[in-house]
């Protein structure tokens, strides 16, 4: 019995020895296969680039008024500042040097017109569709997550929100200067 199991076990071993032995053998040489192989081709191109497709969810009613931006505006505004004199929808018509609205087609045409000149790819300008500035004048604290500064202590002339028609989403938020 003692005599069976030693012949099993030195039967297994060298069996284990030889499949470590063919294991290390096909590794090698499909490692120097790839280390000598050179570089792999690069892809071929494809005719033309494919539509850009919005990955965001659109709005169910798309901010296509100036009033429809406006209270989105007033929305945003509630969570990112404080202003000295504070306004409403309602200021459009009793103070309207104070608040002004733009529609654009594009982030990049926003830009370009408020004089930044970024461009955005094909992928976030799909996305974004068209796009409303809103630019409110007056002073005002504008809390800007990662703007490193003292929200009780900066004083603006004013700020400037960027939101997207389609999906209501701020893109954009600028302090202007005192």
């Amino acid at each position: 019995m003692k005599t069976q199991r030693s012949l099993l076990v030195i039967t297994v071993t060298i069996m284990l020895t030889l499949a470590a032995v063919v294991l290390f053998t096909f590794n090698r040489q499909t490692v120097a296969a790839g280390l000598f192989a050179g570089p792999t081709p690069a892809p071929t191109a494809t005719p033309g680039a494919p539509p850009p497709n919005p990955t965001s969810i659109p709005l169910a009613h798309p901010l296509t008024t100036k009033e429809q931006a406006l209270a989105r505006a007033v929305e945003v505004d509630a969570q990112t500042a404080v202003w000295d004199a504070p306004w409403s929808a309602d200021t459009l018509t009793s103070d309207p040097g104070r608040i002004s609205l733009e529609a654009f087609k594009s982030r990049t045409e926003e830009s370009a017109a408020a004089g930044s000149k970024e461009w955005y790819a094909p992928e976030i300008e799909a996305d974004a569709g068209q796009v409303w500035r809103i630019t409110i004048k007056g002073n005002v604290h504008v809390h800007m997550p990662g703007m490193n500064q003292d929200f009780n202590n900066e004083m603006y002339g004013g700020v400037v929100y960027v939101i997207s028609q389609r999906t209501g989403q701020l893109l954009r938020v600028k302090a202007l200067p005192k």
